[in-house]
């Protein structure tokens, strides 16, 4: 299980796994430069990885939410 929040300044990403992750599975995550900011282990044994990374910058935002918008518009506009 993983989620990832958004904060302004950083996203966080958590990552809830049985095992240890692989090589390649950890230079996936820092390819999308996720930083590993803190472990712990919950009571069943399972491991919780939190890992952060700058959030966007506001002219960033400013796309991502046009984008987004544009998205909706043309997939409303594909049902019609």
């Amino acid at each position: 299980m993983s989620a990832t929040i958004t904060t302004g300044r950083w996203e966080y990403h958590v990552e809830h796994l049985r095992e240890l992750p692989s090589e390649d599975a950890l230079n996936a995550l820092g390819a999308e430069r996720w930083e590993l900011a803190a472990t712990t282990t919950q009571t069943d044994g399972t491991l919780v990885l939190i890992f952060k990374r700058p959030g966007p910058t506001l002219a960033e935002q400013i796309t991502i939410d046009q984008r987004t918008r544009v998205q909706g518009r043309l997939a409303k506009e594909a049902k019609a």
